[in-house]
């Protein structure tokens, strides 16, 4: 397959997974990181995983972020994918990439 397939497969799929996540009402609210984090896990897990994220999407639409990064890492999703989903826990919480 060239690359320009794939270039235009993943960002097809790119703009689908950040289209899920602009239904959240908090989502504009939220930072530039915290969207890509979110985004991210819209991309890895598909609109229906993403969305029985209950307890996190609360927090974030409540503002606590240290509540939302906790109830990503208590996942099944965090138990798969271990270090992927400390990361975007930690985006979460800090709203920063450092």
């Amino acid at each position: 397959m060239p690359d320009s397939v794939i270039d235009l497969l993943f960002a097809c799929d790119l703009a689908d997974a950040e289209n899920d996540c602009k239904h959240y009402k908090y989502f504009a609210g939220l930072n530039e990181v915290r969207q890509a984090a979110l985004i991210d896990m819209s991309f890895q897990l598909g609109k229906s995983r993403l969305s029985a994220f209950k307890k996190m999407h609360a927090n974030l639409n409540a503002g606590d972020y240290k509540g939302a990064a906790r109830e990503c890492l208590n996942s099944l999703y965090a138990n798969q994918t271990p270090r992927r989903a400390q990361t975007i826990a930690n985006l979460l919480e800090r709203g920063t990439i450092e």
